[in-house]
C-alpha cells in the first residue's frame, strides 16, 4: 500500500474465513505515524580567503575578479546514511575543482566542501550545488539548492605613507601602505631607491580590501639623504605601483659631552691675536673645570694676559665666553684650540681648530663668565 500524505492514518485490517462449516470475521484497527521523507540539506556561504593574519569573515557583498572561498554544507537529517555522495558547484563564475566525492555521511552527521571561485561580473551572480547520493536501499537520488550572490564592481584607492622614526636607538622608515577599495592587494613589495638603485627590499603580506599593512625599512645600507619607497602590487589583474619621497636622516644620538666653539672671532693688538667666542656645551650632561687655551705649537705660542682661560661649569645645552691670546705665525690658516674639561669624574681634552679669517685691531677687552689664570712672577 502507499500512502500519499504524512499524518497520522488509522489502517483496518479484516479477516475472514471459515472452518468447519464456521464463518471466521475479524477485523483490528491500527494507528500509523505517516512521515515526509528526509532529505540532506545543503547551505551555501561566500568567506574572505584567510590571508597572512586575517581570519575568514562571511561577506555579503564579493567583489568582480577577486577570489573568493565559498563553503558548502551537506547535513544528512535522514535517518539512514547517503553513499556514494557527489557534489558539484555550478553558476555565473569561475570554480576550482567544481567536483567533490565523499564515501558516506552518516545519520545526523554533516560535512563542508570550500570551493575557490572568481566572479567576472557585477551584480546579482548565481550558485548552484547539485548533490548526488545513493540510499541503502540503491535507488539514486539527486537535491539541489541554487543560491543568488550580489557582486560588487571592483575598486582601488591605494595610497602609501611614509616616516622618518627612531626605534630602538636606530633609525628606520615607517611605510603603510591602505587599501581605501575593495581590491586585495597580492604580491606586494616595498623598496627603499637611492639615485636609481634599490637599497632595501621587503616583501609584505597580502593587503585586504578597506586594510592596511605597516613595514619598517630598517636596513644599514639605506643612506642618509633622499630615499623614493615603492611599493609594488597586483590589484585585481592590474599590477601597479605607487611610491613616495621623503629626506631620510641617520639616528645621532646626542654625546654625553661634547664642547663646540662658536662666534668666534679674532682682533690684534700689537703683535698679540686675541680669540673670543663663546664655548657652547652641546651634551647631555654638565661639564665643569673647564679650561681653554690656545696649543701650544711650533706656531703658535699661548702669551699674557690669557694663556688659559678657566670656566667653573657649563650645563647641557648652555654656553660660556671665552678667550685666549696667542703669539702665531703670520701663514696660519687656523689656530687650535685646547679645551680640557672634567665629567663623571674623567678628565676630557679635545683640539678644535678656529679659523683665522679676517682679523681686525681692537684693544685689549675683558669678557664674562670666567677669568684669565695669572701666573705669579718672581723678581
Amino acid at each position: 500500500m502507499t500512502i500519499n500524505d504524512p499524518g497520522q492514518k488509522t489502517i483496518s485490517l479484516k479477516l475472514y474465513g471459515s472452518t468447519s462449516g464456521t464463518v471466521i470475521n475479524v477485523q483490528s484497527q491500527y494507528v500509523v505515524d505517516v512521515r515526509e521523507p528526509q532529505r540532506p540539506s545543503l547551505g551555501i556561504a561566500v568567506t574572505e580567503p584567510k590571508t597572512g593574519d586575517t581570519g575568514g569573515v562571511t561577506v555579503s557583498n564579493p567583489v568582480v575578479g577577486a577570489t573568493r572561498q565559498v563553503n558548502v554544507t551537506v547535513a544528512n537529517g535522514n535517518t539512514e546514511p547517503l553513499r556514494n555522495v557527489q557534489l558539484r558547484l555550478d553558476g555565473d563564475a569561475d570554480i576550482k575543482n567544481s567536483r567533490r566525492i565523499s564515501a558516506s555521511i552518516a545519520s545526523g552527521d554533516q560535512t563542508s566542501h570550500t570551493y575557490r571561485v572568481k566572479f567576472f561580473r557585477s551584480g546579482q551572480q548565481s550558485l548552484n550545488a547539485t548533490l548526488t547520493y545513493d540510499t541503502p536501499s540503491g535507488k539514486t537520488r539527486t537535491v539541489s539548492q541554487v543560491d543568488t550572490v550580489n557582486v560588487d564592481a571592483a575598486t582601488s584607492d591605494v595610497t602609501l605613507d611614509v616616516s622618518n622614526q627612531i626605534r630602538n636607538d636606530s633609525s628606520v622608515i615607517l611605510t603603510e601602505l591602505h587599501q581605501f577599495g575593495n581590491v586585495e592587494l597580492e604580491d606586494v613589495q616595498i623598496r627603499a631607491v637611492n639615485d636609481g638603485s634599490t637599497v632595501a627590499r621587503v616583501p609584505i603580506s597580502n593587503v585586504p580590501g578597506d586594510g592596511s599593512r605597516n613595514v619598517a625599512l630598517d636596513d644599514n645600507d639605506i643612506p642618509a639623504g633622499n630615499i623614493t619607497i615603492v611599493a609594488t602590487f597586483t590589484a585585481g589583474t592590474d599590477r601597479q605601483t605607487i611610491q613616495q619621497s621623503l629626506r631620510y636622516s641617520k639616528y645621532s644620538p646626542a654625546p654625553t659631552s661634547a664642547i663646540a666653539l662658536t662666534d668666534v672671532g679674532i682682533t690684534r693688538s700689537g703683535g698679540t691675536l686675541t680669540i673670543e667666542g663663546e664655548a657652547a656645551n652641546v651634551g647631555t650632561a654638565q661639564v665643569n673645570s673647564v679650561l681653554i687655551s690656545a696649543a701650544n705649537t711650533d706656531a703658535v705660542t699661548p702669551v699674557w694676559p690669557t694663556k688659559e682661560y678657566f670656566i667653573d661649569n657649563i650645563d647641557s645645552n648652555e654656553f660660556e665666553t671665552f678667550e685666549a691670546t696667542v703669539n702665531a705665525s703670520s701663514n696660519l690658516d687656523q689656530i687650535p684650540i685646547q679645551v680640557e674639561y672634567t665629567i663623571n669624574g674623567q678628565r676630557v681634552s679635545s683640539t678644535l681648530p678656529v679659523d683665522i679669517g679676517t682679523i681686525e685691531s681692537q684693544s685689549d677687552s675683558n669678557q664674562e663668565g670666567g677669568s684669565p689664570l695669572q701666573q705669579s712672577v718672581s723678581s
